[in-house]
């Protein structure tokens, strides 16, 4: 899906239901999550996050292997002090290794 308004990459997905049962749809980008009706900190959080996301994945790839704690934190995966630290540490390693499976086949 591409967002309705520039055609890049929806990263934002909205389903509407109306008391009616009409249904309808709308797909956006990040740099039009606004019309999607997200605040404008939420756009830049997503924003803040895909970034991480991305570059999470280029570090594995480019070191072949997965990166530490402070690693993570390094590049904005994780975050110190959040209470589900080690949950996200455990999800990001399992992406990690993902990743790196991938790229042997």
């Amino acid at each position: 899906m591409n967002c309705q308004i520039c055609g890049k990459p929806a990263s934002i997905h909205l389903t509407d239901i109306s008391l009616s049962d009409e249904k309808s749809e709308g797909h956006y980008c990040i740099d039009h999550a606004r019309e999607a009706g997200l605040s404008p900190q939420q756009a830049q959080s997503m924003r803040d996050r895909q970034a991480a996301m991305t570059g999470f994945i280029a570090y594995v790839k480019a070191n072949r292997r997965v990166l530490t704690e402070d690693e993570m934190q390094q590049i904005g995966v994780l975050r110190p002090g959040d209470p589900g630290v080690t949950k996200s540490l455990e999800y990001w390693k399992q992406i990690a290794q993902l990743i790196l499976a991938d790229d042997e086949e």
